[in-house]
């Protein structure tokens, strides 16, 4: 039996890749029904598939599809959420430290492991911990950086 990939909710699917606003997708999850949320959200940084939004906006809209998002996972479920840089006047805004406030909001009493991945930073956010790791650059010898 092959696997069952939808572009709907369904909870029947293995995977559904949903190409539309995520908040609409999200209204159509029952809660605690997600073993796995992966999110790479657009930048708003004017691409043509996004909406450029305000940066307050924008730190907002982000927050709403955080929340909904940690509704729909179940107890044990995890979420990934992808990030890059915000730019704007030619200032960049690296996201990760903009949300990074934001998911100590929404998660501190969750026991929903989190990561936040920039091409920066990794995060994992956890209720009783913050642990930040630089990305590993390959290395000859791997053993040596763990």
């Amino acid at each position: 039996m092959g696997l069952l990939i939808q572009d709907h909710f369904d909870p029947k699917a293995h995977a559904v890749i949903y190409p539309g606003d995520c908040l609409a997708l999200l209204a159509q999850v029952p809660s605690e029904s997600m073993a796995l949320v992966i999110t790479s959200p657009p930048y708003n940084i004017g691409k043509p598939y996004e909406d450029r939004k305000a940066l307050d906006k924008y730190l907002s809209w982000q927050e709403e599809v955080l929340r909904e998002s940690v509704r729909t996972l179940k107890p044990e479920g995890s979420l990934v959420w992808q990030v890059g840089n915000y730019v704007e006047n030619g200032e960049i805004l690296p996201l990760d430290i903009l949300l990074f406030p934001i998911f100590l909001r929404v998660l501190p009493h969750s026991s929903t492991p989190a990561i936040l991945r920039s091409t920066r930073l990794r995060m994992r956010l956890w209720t009783k911990r913050i642990r930040l790791t630089r990305a590993a650059r390959p290395q000859k010898d791997r053993a040596s950086i763990r």
